[in-house]
């Protein structure tokens, strides 16, 4: 995600990558085993570059606001203002 490069990923749609990459709209998911479907979704984004550049900037976007150490650590102090009673 990081890399600002979209992701192909062949796992089942109700798994966390899944979920994740649907919620940040960054890559195409294909059921495990189905090549074919693989196959197409590359071809997908070889020839539709303004989709692969779409799905691209929003991983980049997804893994700044969402999993860099800045994000990490205000999501580490919530949990602890949460536990030391103060929400």
């Amino acid at each position: 995600l990081a890399a600002g490069r979209p992701v192909l990923a062949a796992v089942p749609r109700d798994c966390e990558t899944a979920r994740l990459l649907q919620r940040a709209r960054a890559g195409i998911i294909v059921p495990p085993g189905d090549a074919p479907g693989l196959a197409a979704a590359i071809r997908s984004l070889a020839a539709d570059r303004e989709q692969a550049r779409r799905l691209g900037q929003a991983a980049r976007d997804h893994a700044v606001r969402e999993l860099s150490r800045d994000a990490a650590l205000a999501a580490y102090e919530r949990c602890f203002l949460t536990l030391a009673g103060n929400p």
